[in-house]
């Protein structure tokens, strides 16, 4: 079975991976799980268990009953058993989704998008308490942009400038759910339940990257506004802002927003960051200080 599983992982081709740390019991044993992504219909869960005495050993499962379309990237809830998953391949009809056009910066371009049938969505994946396998999808909502290409948690960070702690968060803040689109260049914000971890209908905030910004380049991928990855710096709980980045893949520009932890609303900044011609800027990472590379 396991060199079947390893055969189907290699034919779907791993994209990204989501982790989780469990506590041993005591001393005596600790285990990772880690989530695979693929480009079929299926997330991948890997158990890494070791303990001070033993090799690290790693198994392999996957639950051939949840079906995730063309998923690519997927994140954890930072405190509750759910897993976040995009669906490349998903579609949805428009009159299933009302939305009012107050959530975006660009009326003209959601009209466009809701006029054909709604390509690419998100969902989030109850895992199991026990097993950490994926259990069921709870709930999925239109990424309303074409080729969804991430998604991670947006909210405020129980962090201090001595001691900066960029991946936690406390229970009792909101959460939000962020996502950007290739082939659309947008970024959407969907609020989290903060109970089931459920995505909520509808978005708090929908943003269109500027297709004006356009730096003509040698890339023949950069012809229009590519959102790839859509970012925040890390914030202290106390704050009612944060700074997020979208990075632009195709117009080589790294666009910041700020965002409004209370009401999930992104608001443009004048200025963004122009990176040198044909740089492509895909992923954000920060240092510890906040500086981001």
């Amino acid at each position: 079975m396991l060199s079947a599983i390893r055969q189907l992982t290699a034919r779907a081709g791993l994209l990204a991976a989501a982790t989780s740390l469990l506590t041993g019991a005591g001393a005596a044993a600790s285990s990772r799980h880690i989530y695979m992504a693929t480009n079929s219909t299926v997330i991948l869960a890997y158990t890494l268990t070791w303990s001070a005495d033993t090799v690290p050993s790693v198994s392999l499962e996957y639950n051939a009953n949840i079906s995730v379309s063309n998923p690519q990237y997927t994140v954890l809830h930072p405190t509750l058993p759910v897993l976040y998953s995009i669906e490349r391949g998903a579609t949805y009809t428009p009159a299933d989704w009302p939305l009012d056009a107050s959530v975006t910066n660009n009326a003209g371009n959601l009209s466009t998008l809701y006029s054909a049938t709604l390509s690419g969505g998100l969902a989030a994946v109850a895992l199991d308490p026990t097993s950490r396998l994926p259990d069921s999808v709870v709930s999925r909502v239109p990424s309303l942009g074409v080729s969804p290409d991430f998604v991670g948690i947006l909210g405020a960070t129980p962090v201090t400038a001595a001691e900066p702690q960029p991946l936690g968060y406390p229970e009792d803040v909101p959460l939000f759910l962020a996502t950007s689109t290739y082939s659309t260049g947008s970024a959407s914000v969907f609020r989290l339940n903060t109970s089931t971890g459920e995505i909520i209908w509808p978005p708090t905030s929908v943003v269109f990257l500027p297709p004006d910004e356009f730096v003509a380049s040698s890339n023949s991928r950069q012809s229009l506004a590519t959102a790839h990855q859509f970012v925040q710096k890390p914030v202290s709980s106390s704050s009612t802002q944060v700074d997020t980045f979208v990075t632009n893949l195709g117009t080589d520009h790294v666009f910041e927003f700020s965002f409004d932890l209370s009401t999930g609303v992104l608001t443009e900044y004048d200025s963004q960051l122009v990176v040198p011609l044909g740089s492509g800027p895909r992923h954000i990472s920060f240092h510890p200080t906040y500086h981001p590379y």
